[in-house]
Parts: C-alpha cells; sequence; structure tokens
C-alpha cells in the first residue's frame, strides 16, 4: 500500500475501493478503519472527500504553476524595460552621476586604457615571476626529462646470487633452524 506515489494513482485505488464496498460490504453494519468505526455509507463518503480533496490540491498546483509562470514572464518584460529605460537616461543625460542617479543607475565605468610603456613593464614583471617561481607551461614540462648520471669510477654492480630453491620433496636441504 505504501507504493503508492501519485494523486492519480491514489484515487484510482480510492474509487476501485468505494466500488468494492457498495458491492460486497452493504451488508455489512460497521467497519474499523484507523481506529475509526464507519458504516458502509460513511467509509464511501470518507473515500470520497479524500478523491475531492485530491482533486482540489491538483487543481490549486495548477492554478499556481499558471501563476508563476506568468510572474517570470512579468519580471523579465520588466527588466526589458528597464534596459530600454536605462538607455534612454543615458541618450538623454550621457553619462552624469546625479541623473541617472535618481533612475537607479551608474555611470558607466570609464575605459582606463593602457600604455605601451605599461605593458611591457607588466610583461616584464610576469617573465621575471615566472623566473623566479621556476614556472612553466606545457610545452616546456614536456621537454624537461630525466637523466641519470652514472659516476664513471663505480663499476655496475653483480645481481646478487639467488639462493638455490629445494626440490618438492625437501629430502636434501639443511635442517632449518
Amino acid at each position: 500500500m505504501n507504493n503508492i506515489k501519485n494523486r492519480e494513482t491514489l484515487q484510482a485505488r480510492l474509487a476501485q475501493a468505494i466500488a468494492g464496498i457498495g458491492k460486497r460490504l452493504q451488508n455489512v453494519p460497521n467497519v474499523v478503519l484507523v481506529g475509526v468505526t464507519y458504516t458502509p455509507a460513511e467509509a464511501i463518503a470518507f473515500f470520497q472527500s479524500v478523491i475531492a480533496s485530491s482533486a482540489s490540491v491538483t487543481a490549486a498546483r495548477a492554478k499556481w504553476l499558471d501563476t508563476v509562470k506568468a510572474d517570470r514572464l512579468l519580471k523579465r518584460n520588466a527588466l526589458l524595460a528597464l534596459l530600454d529605460l536605462q538607455n534612454i537616461a543615458r541618450a538623454i543625460f550621457g553619462n552624469a552621476t546625479d541623473p541617472l542617479a535618481d533612475f537607479g543607475f551608474l555611470p558607466r565605468k570609464t575605459n582606463h586604457k593602457r600604455t605601451g610603456a605599461v605593458i611591457v613593464e607588466a610583461a616584464a614583471k610576469a617573465r621575471a615571476t615566472r623566473a623566479a617561481r621556476h614556472t612553466m607551461g606545457k610545452k616546456q614540462k614536456s621537454d624537461v626529462k630525466g637523466i641519470v648520471e652514472v659516476p664513471a669510477n663505480v663499476a655496475p654492480s653483480a645481481s646478487p646470487a639467488t639462493p638455490p630453491i629445494p626440490a618438492a620433496g625437501g629430502g636434501t636441504g639443511a635442517p632449518r633452524a
């Protein structure tokens, strides 16, 4: 019973229960449901009230969704109208702070263009920082390879001798300690 996940399924199950009560329990004097005693007619009325309540919730939700949709459309249009108003105010008053502030708009930021000397100085600082931190790009990192230097006076060492493995019979090996 706990696997009823949506209103439509619950409404269908309740309608089926109403039909079952009407068909099979009309001669029964009382029915106890969730600790409450009902006559068959009262049980049918109870289930019908649940169906009606569920239907009203569905209708209210649909109305709410329509209201939310209308609200979002209205907000979008209001934002577009604000942009148009801002363009009109800027066309009339330019970048003057006081008139734009009366509308709640900020003046446009002035574009500070960097001069050639500032750009060259910034690039030099970036190169110096990169050199000081020893940072590299992808291509520079891929060119770095590890080199193992072997000293000339050290001869390659011979591999250590491996002890003999005793035979499976185990009869000829030395006694174990």
